[in-house]
């Protein structure tokens, strides 16, 4: 559901820019969304195929029109078996969707930095909207579609199925830390190095368990296990440490409770 985001918010800053007759600018944006769009279609299509050339091969057939077959395979498994899945959020679980889940999960696995970085951004851009760069009102266009959209969202097992959000909030602070360098606000400038300093600082403590980290919000709701579930916490990803771990102990019988599909043995 995001093609309509992009074409929409591609659309009107072409308009925009036509309208103001800056026909340069808008033939040169129409062009540059053209390519993005030509570009990704690339990528998509030799992602799929790359394997069969490389192996020599031919590839599967039929290929599926504008987009590769087994991609349109891949999301039908996906409208098949993420069908009807149970999600948890601060120690409840239930199979109808959860109002606000996806900005829970953000303001919880996000570091407490960026949060503080994005907020502020957030503040510079709505102080003056009538002044508004039309290209921080798309961004901020796109974060409020986000929003709007994951609502209607029933799958609700991982902050990995927000990151298209996230791509915005990089956008919008990368925005309001540009405006505040070419406006010479120091206070802004020295606040916002240092928060993207503290942002990295967090970063390196958290590795290599980037997939279980939580801010230290999470412990006023009873821990991370208590806040969030499933890909959030778990993707197998500690089953060597387990190895070495048993090694390390011996060979006791142990009871293992595990979220993946690999062979635990």
């Amino acid at each position: 559901f995001f093609l309509p985001l992009i074409g929409g918010l591609g659309g009107a800053l072409v308009l925009e820019r036509f309208v103001r007759g800056q026909k340069a600018n808008a033939a040169g944006t129409a062009l540059a969304l053209a390519a993005s769009g030509a570009g990704a279609l690339a990528l998509l299509w030799l992602a799929y195929l790359a394997p069969w050339l490389w192996a020599g091969r031919q590839a599967p057939s039929p290929l599926g029109g504008w987009l590769p077959a087994p991609y349109w395979r891949g999301l039908d498994f996906a409208r098949e078996h993420l069908a009807n899945r149970p999600s948890y959020l601060f120690g409840e679980t239930r199979f109808s969707p959860w109002p606000l889940y996806y900005p829970i999960a953000f303001a919880l696995k996000a570091t407490l930095p960026f949060l503080a970085l994005f907020a502020a951004s957030l503040l510079a851009a709505l102080r003056s909207p009538r002044r508004l760069p039309a290209e921080t009102a798309a961004v901020l266009a796109a974060l409020a579609y986000c929003l709007a959209a994951y609502e209607m969202v029933d799958l609700q097992i991982g902050i990995r199925h927000f990151l298209p959000f996230w791509l915005f909030a990089f956008l919008l602070c990368g925005m309001a830390a540009g405006a505040a360098a070419k406006e010479r606000r120091r206070f802004w400038r020295k606040s916002a190095a240092g928060l993207l300093a503290l942002h990295a600082a967090a970063a390196v403590w958290a590795f290599p368990n980037y997939i279980p980290y939580f801010n230290a919000a999470a412990w006023a709701f009873g821990g991370p296990v208590r806040c969030l579930g499933d890909s959030n916490l778990d993707w197998g990803q500690g089953l060597p440490a387990l190895a070495r771990w048993r090694r390390a102990v011996g060979s006791e019988p142990l009871a293992l409770s595990y979220f993946g599909t690999d062979d635990p043995g």
